[in-house]
């Protein structure tokens, strides 16, 4: 619409200065016929870039996608760390408690024996008393 203003200052210059604005326009560049927005230059970058910007959105994709999925697995090994963590704790406390009842086991074995031992040793002097009476009383 700058050819169209009615103010010197505000239109072309010269024919030229139109015809470089056409160019610019079919090359999909921007135009000086306006101030380009942010936007405008964006879009216009990836229309005469197409394949580059395809492709590095592509490659940052990529990127993302490898953080996304290694901060995933990281996570996963954390959880799975604990999981373990908790399963050694309780296999050490079962150990424990396996240790503490074998412990008694051997200590009731022993005291078993010594009982044994102790009721063989009576038995023992019953049957020496028994034979010191029995021999007694046949004098």
């Amino acid at each position: 619409m700058k050819c169209l203003e009615k103010q010197r200052d505000r239109c072309y210059e010269t024919a030229n200065g139109l015809a470089r604005d056409v160019q610019r326009y079919l090359a999909d560049e921007p135009v000086e016929a306006r101030p380009p927005s942010a936007s405008y230059r964006l879009r216009k970058f990836v229309q005469r870039n197409r394949g580059k910007v395809i492709a590095a959105s592509l490659v940052l994709l990529a990127l993302i996608s490898g953080m996304i999925g290694t901060t995933i697995g990281f996570l996963r090994a954390q959880a799975e760390k604990v999981v373990a963590n908790d399963a050694r704790r309780e296999a050490e406390s079962q150990h424990k408690v396996a240790d503490d009842q074998k412990r008694l086991a051997i200590a009731s074995a022993e005291k078993a024996i010594e009982e044994k031992e102790n009721a063989r040793r009576s038995l023992a002097k019953a049957r020496v008393a028994l034979a010191e009476a029995a021999y007694r009383e046949k004098r």
